[in-house]
């Protein structure tokens, strides 16, 4: 996410790095509107119907994240704003292209920014990489523009997890003193922070985690090296430092925004009942006792009431989703996890939604009014064997008979980017020229054995072999929510 400077830009001529070396933007399933309001009606905040919300991305980059958001939600309204220009112009060119009018972007300086008001605000990855008058904006911003009853997503890097990556981050900018250019120094910085995982004397825990930076920092991509650790501000804070500092703008803390941090925060439940239990305080030892390197928190105004614990009564209106699968033993399992349920009514409930994945379903339409089941509904999604969602799904979930691609899918494939959004919000991959290609095409005017009858003019093999790889491969799509249609 492409940070902005205020007008500390003349400056720091370093924010005009963002224009020499892209820092490309990325969909963030976390900072979806739909997860924050899932949290907040958990906590009974009557948040605004994601459907037709109005939507402010600080920071927003190249737009990626808020353009997946602005093409599955035509009803809502989204503003990003950044500061980089050639950002700005390469999200508004996928815009142009997608026919999108449900979405402006801005080049705009937070210092000066004043946007309007909206029920969710997303600022991923800004705070801990822009200077301190800057910080002090975007919080005001956020209250500012901070509807009611809305929900802002701040993301950071804290404390003290991010000691050892501040020791490389410095060993870093000591050793490139003198190198100029962004490109040039990322390029220079590869060969220090092999030295560094080398040749760094000594075999302590501290040693050892040091040398273990320096090579998680050489796999990165070069543009997070340029803009990350060789910038000129890096100030990750402790969990409780953060929420002070969002106290004097007239923000509260939330909860998390993934479901496993957000229940350390409502747990164990009966010191919740006790007035005095200092949530932020249970946090911040566990911050401690893990040594968290990064948060990502809800905020609001410090003047919306809410509960500090979910109720049974807050689930009914939410849908839920899972990939599990019952084994032959009687166990759930997903891709991370097996888990068992012993009640019968709660396995049912999650064997249905395991055939209709990745739809969602109504929780109530599930569990009906049980608080038991509820809440142990709500257990399984702090331990993330199901999610909860806010809006149901609009996915296909198997190809129709003239298969077609979402729009913003298709764009990205003929792009050539091998990374491509889903409608759920996601990412995947595909690296090979002929998927792409294929992905590409789907524009929903060929039948499946006219897309069949395609391939097999363009590749070798037995054509039943093929027709069976095209229709499987159709359905994988389907599955990963690339399909319309």
């Amino acid at each position: 996410m492409t940070a902005t400077a205020g007008r500390l830009a003349e400056a720091l001529p370093s924010w005009t790095a963002y224009d020499e070396a892209p820092y490309l933007s990325h969909v963030y399933p976390q900072a979806h509107p739909d997860r924050l309001a899932t949290h907040a009606t958990l906590l009974g905040v009557p948040c605004a119907p994601v459907e037709t919300c109005r939507t402010l991305e600080i920071g927003c980059g190249d737009a990626v994240n808020l353009i997946s958001l602005a093409y599955t939600h035509p009803k809502a309204r989204f503003v990003g704003i950044d500061l980089a220009s050639t950002a700005i112009a390469r999200g508004q060119a996928m815009i142009d292209a997608l026919g999108l009018n449900n979405i402006n972007l801005v080049q705009a300086d937070i210092l000066d920014a004043d946007p309007g008001e909206f029920d969710y605000i997303l600022a991923h990855g800004v705070y801990a990489w822009i200077p301190p008058a800057a910080r002090e904006a975007m919080l005001a911003m956020i209250r500012r523009a901070l509807a009611p009853a809305g929900v802002a997503f701040v993301s950071y890097n804290a404390l003290p997890g991010c000691r050892v990556r501040q020791v490389v981050r410095d060993m870093l900018r000591f050793a490139l003193k003198g190198v100029e250019g962004v490109s040039a120094r990322a390029e220079a910085a590869r060969d220090v922070l092999r030295e560094i995982a080398e040749d760094l004397p000594g075999e302590s825990p501290f040693h050892t985690a040091v040398r273990e930076e320096a090579n998680d920092t050489r796999a990165r991509p070069l543009s997070l090296v340029a803009h990350d650790e060789l910038s000129d501000d890096y100030h990750p804070v402790h969990l409780f430092e953060f929420v002070d500092h969002c106290a004097r703008h007239g923000l509260a803390f939330l909860t998390e925004a993934e479901p496993r941090n957000s229940a350390a925060g409502f747990l164990p439940p009966h010191a919740l009942d006790d007035p005095d239990f200092d949530v932020i305080a249970r946090a911040q030892h566990a911050d401690f006792a893990l040594l968290r390197c990064f948060h990502q928190t809800l905020v609001v105004r410090d003047d919306l009431v809410f509960s500090r614990r979910p109720r049974p009564e807050n689930l009914y209106g939410l849908h839920a989703a899972t990939p599990a699968t019952l084994n032959e033993k009687g166990v759930f399992e997903t891709s991370q996890m097996t888990f068992e349920i012993e009640d019968e009514t709660t396995s049912a409930a999650i064997r249905r939604l395991g055939r209709a994945w990745p739809k969602t379903l109504p929780v109530r339409e599930l569990i009906g009014g049980d608080a038991v089941r509820a809440e142990a509904l709500l257990n399984m999604y702090w331990a993330g064997a199901v999610a909860l969602h806010a809006e149901p799904s609009t996915y296909v979930t198997t190809p129709g008979e003239r298969p077609e691609a979402s729009a913003l899918a298709r764009l990205q494939a003929r792009s050539g980017t091998g990374r491509l959004v889903t409608l759920r919000h996601a990412t995947v991959e595909f690296q090979d020229d002929f998927s792409r290609e294929f992905i590409g095409g789907l524009d929903g005017t060929r039948t499946v054995e006219e897309i069949v009858r395609d391939v097999c003019a363009r590749l070798d093999g037995p054509p039943d072999k093929i027709d069976h790889e095209v229709r499987t491969n159709l359905v994988a799509m389907a599955e990963m929510s690339l399909l319309v249609r």
